[in-house]
This record gives structure tokens, sequence and C-alpha cells, in this order.
């Protein structure tokens, strides 16, 4: 399963697609959309999961643009846990970035990603 990650933090973006990978996903880290989309023409056909922050200027536009590209496409939205704004309509779920424990972070993150493939997985 192809992810793709944008956020403008880089070692969340990083750490993330690492921890992913090591997990079997094959993980596509961005810091904008403008490479995110360059990654994905140049080195996969499909995308069936995007982690975007929500809180980026033009999120909703690319996710929408995304989930048109990639109809099957889960979405999860990588937030900061003081983030209070109402869940953006396009995202499947939500997941908090850490803050400094990794490990925990880890399984939580785990259990995010397969709990919104598991449609999927079971339709492949």
């Amino acid at each position: 399963m192809n992810v793709l990650i944008t956020d403008r933090d880089l070692g969340f973006a990083f750490w993330l697609g690492q921890m992913l990978g090591q997990a079997g996903y094959k993980a596509l880290p961005a810091t904008d959309f403008e490479s995110a989309i360059e990654l994905i023409d140049l080195w996969t056909p499909d995308i069936g999961l995007l982690i975007v922050d929500p809180c980026a200027p033009g999120t909703e536009a690319f996710a929408n643009s995304m989930r048109c590209r990639f109809p099957a496409m889960k979405i999860i939205a990588a937030v900061e846990d003081d983030y209070e704004d109402p869940w953006p309509p396009f995202v499947d779920t939500f997941q908090f970035k850490p803050r400094s424990e990794f490990q925990d972070a880890e399984e939580q993150w785990l259990r995010v990603v397969c709990d919104v493939l598991a449609p999927c997985a079971v339709m492949q």
C-alpha cells in the first residue's frame, strides 16, 4: 500500500514515513503539495492513504484533487494536540502528532492506519 505524507514538519513526515516503511507500507513523505504531486508522478501510480496537515494552506483543495485522482484513497488528518477546529469534512479520521514520546506514538499511529485501511484491505 502506498502512503503519501504531506506535512510542513519534515521531522514528523520523515519519522512517520520510516515507521510506516518498517510496517510494510511504501511511504512517500513531502513537505508541500507540489513536491507530493511530483513524487506521485515519478514513483507510484496509486495512493491508498493520504496523511495530511489540515492546517496547511490549500489542504482541502489538495485532498479533494487527490481523492478525485484516487477515489478509494483514505485520508488521515495529522493534528497537533491543541487542535480545536471542527474536523474537516474531507478526512476519514485523525491522529495527533507526537510531541516527544515516539514509542507510544508508533503504536497509536499504526492502529489508526490499520483501522482506516481495514475496509480496503478486505476488498483487495
